[in-house]
């Protein structure tokens, strides 16, 4: 059980990435964990040195082998008879002999070495049985490939950046043959003479990757260059994203347009390829108060100290990407600072310190989970829509769609809810919806009133704007940078309300990139992962118990666009089977002009209303009630 804990808490290791800890942990907590004969073992086993351990003695074996051929390689280079470096071996595997001699046929030094490295990290997997990967073995195997890790760190490789040519175009997806080490969702950029096209890898197969554009691939040839940023797709977080309208790569649109208009006033009407901004303003200067004291230890999500933006205290936490507990060695005094400013030194588990901004990056495909405890749904989230809040409620931290044919008012029933819900912010995704719909919602809530602040509705409001006529790969895209917004402000202890318009039009993206990558189709040629990506970003809603202590939550609605109204389709019915509330709208309702209309008999909802919640308060306890009905 020892083992199996141990391995199952160790940060995952990449050949090409940064070692996550030092070999001085992993070592301490092998004591702890496994003792200290095994430990001596593992010891022995990166000494290359005899041991009792059969591990241990195995992998001796093993790297002898590789070294007599890495040997054998460098002295045929050389010109050299190689017998007097070869050292006896139990065992002769052809099978890593054999990758050896292949690693020496690169003539790049450099490439050379990483093949090698390559040879020797997936021999150290041979350790652990493939029946018991939590077993003392495996703890063998990430020795190995730890020391491995570090090394290429302190060669300083360029971890991530690899590069590669356009060996095939097919509508907004490339194939790229590339070279060095790439990873599911990476980010890259196809080079278009001065342009720079940002791409997402979806597919890796052996040396070739698959990548969706996310901007028209019109030019983009066979052997073109393509570059790797060693990152996923991330969004930026700090003071400065309220008010915001972002695509859905997080450019700020009004910001883009004047930039395009900087270049060439005829252009200023249309988004132009290649270019991208900061998601936050780097000149704002922001009133920056320290709370944390020098000499806290903190961890993921805690606070260093806040800043006002509009009627918030925006909370500046520590990274959510570090693992452990920090010390805080120094904090800025107060002062105005922008998000680019070290504001923080805070030291590490290692002893490492590392620099902190009020500006952090998260990958918008991974939940932010810096939380204690994740609550039931269970408080009524007031929309202030009779129909709704009386009869189909949604809970606080809840989901919920509403499909319902075209020209049904799915639409201006989000909008609706998102001027009156009794919410802090509200984050609007227009994925794929008519561009009409987008400038009213541009036009109207900057102009509107909020009736809980009295301030302007647009103050805590950020709009993702992500049309049908933007390029079909943004609208994954727009979805995800929208609950990452929003996870980041329900870190802060805020209500968060994320509106989805539509889900249908994602699907339709999912399903385009699916035919493209010749996948199995599901029903109506929809992906057959089509249900698991629906509940995957469903399921980033919840009500959250945070490290202070503060609640926090994250609502999620969405909009189903189905075809007729036909609410027997795979996106309908995929949603439908992990929401919480179904608002069905009724083509003979709203033709009869009875707004919202939301269809009574086919709607449902499994959240307490607000007559539930209030009546619950005055009524007698269930059980006593039970014991008078027995009665």
């Amino acid at each position: 059980m020892a083992a199996d804990y141990l391995i199952a808490s160790l940060p995952p290791l990449a050949l090409d990435g940064p070692a996550p800890l030092t070999m001085e942990r992993f070592l301490a907590a092998c004591r702890e964990q496994l003792g200290e004969k095994t430990t001596a073992g593992i010891e022995a086993a990166l000494a290359c040195a005899p041991s009792g351990h059969p591990v241990a003695e195995r992998w001796r074996d093993l790297e002898t082998q590789l070294r007599n051929a890495s040997a054998a390689e460098r002295a045929r280079l050389a010109g050299q008879d190689p017998a007097k470096w070869r050292h006896p071996a139990a065992g002769c595997a052809l099978y890593w002999t054999n990758r050896v001699t292949a690693a020496f046929q690169e003539k790049d030094p450099a490439k050379r070495e990483r093949l090698l490295d390559q040879v020797r990290w997936d021999a150290a997997g041979e350790l652990t049985p493939a029946t018991s990967p939590l077993s003392t073995a495996a703890a063998f195997t990430y020795a190995i490939r730890l020391a491995i890790s570090i090394r290429r760190t302190a060669l300083g490789t360029d971890a991530g950046k690899a590069t590669g040519k356009i060996v095939a175009v097919n509508g907004n997806m490339i194939t790229v043959a590339f070279d060095g080490a790439v990873a599911q969702n990476e980010v890259g950029y196809a080079v278009l003479g001065e342009k720079r096209l940002m791409a997402e890898i979806v597919r890796v197969r052996g040396t070739r990757c698959d990548m969706q554009v996310f901007e028209s691939t019109t030019e983009l040839m066979v052997d073109d260059r393509v570059e790797f940023t060693g990152n996923l797709l991330a969004a930026e977080l700090g003071p400065g994203i309220l008010t915001q309208v972002y695509d859905g790569l997080q450019n700020p649109l009004p910001e883009l347009a004047r930039e395009v208009e900087k270049e060439d006033a005829q252009k200023s009407f249309f988004l132009q390829r290649g270019m991208y901004l900061p998601g936050l303003p780097r000149e704002k200067k922001w009133d920056w108060h320290p709370t944390a004291q020098p000499g806290a230890r903190l961890t993921a999500g805690e606070e260093l100290g806040w800043v006002t933006e509009g009627i918030f205290h925006h909370k500046i936490m520590v990274p959510f990407s570090f693992a452990g507990a920090w010390t805080v060695k120094d904090l800025a005094s107060a002062g105005d600072y922008t998000v680019t400013d070290d504001i923080a030194t805070l030291q590490g588990p290692d002893g490492k310190e590392a620099k902190v901004q009020m500006m952090q990056r998260w990958p918008v495909k991974v939940p932010i989970k810096c939380y204690t405890e994740r609550l039931a749904p269970e408080q009524p989230l007031v929309t202030s829509v009779r129909t709704i809040d009386t009869f189909f409620p949604v809970a606080v931290g809840g989901t919920y769609c509403i499909p319902g044919p075209f020209g049904a008012g799915k639409t201006v029933l989000q909008q609706t809810t998102a001027r009156y819900a009794k919410v802090d912010i509200v984050v609007s995704a227009a994925c794929g919806e008519r561009a009409g719909e987008v400038v009213e919602m541009l036009k109207e809530f900057p102009e509107l009133d909020d009736p809980r602040t009295g301030k302007k509705l647009m103050d805590r409001t950020v709009i993702i704007c992500n049309t049908s006529s933007m390029p079909v790969a943004s609208r994954e895209a727009s979805v995800y940078t929208a609950v990452t917004l929003a996870e980041y402000y329900r870190q802060m202890g805020l209500n968060v309300l994320v509106l989805a318009d539509s889900t249908s039009r994602w699907a339709q993206a999912m399903r385009e990139l699916s035919g493209r990558l010749e996948e199995i189709p599901g029903e109506e040629a929809f992906p057959a992962y089509l249900e698991s990506r629906i509940a995957a970003f469903y399921e980033r809603a919840g009500r959250v118990t945070l490290k202070d202590g503060s609640v926090g939550s994250v609502t999620i609605g969405g909009t189903v666009s189905p075809a007729g109204g036909n609410f027997d389709e795979p996106v309908t019915q995929a949603t439908l089977k992990v929401v919480g509330g179904f608002h069905g709208l009724s083509r003979a309702r709203s033709d009869a002009r009875r707004y919202p209309a939301i269809d009574p008999l086919e709607s449902w909802s499994h959240y307490p209303s607000v007559i539930d919640h209030a009546a619950s308060k005055r009524r007698a306890p269930f059980s006593a009630r039970a014991t008078r009905w027995d009665r």
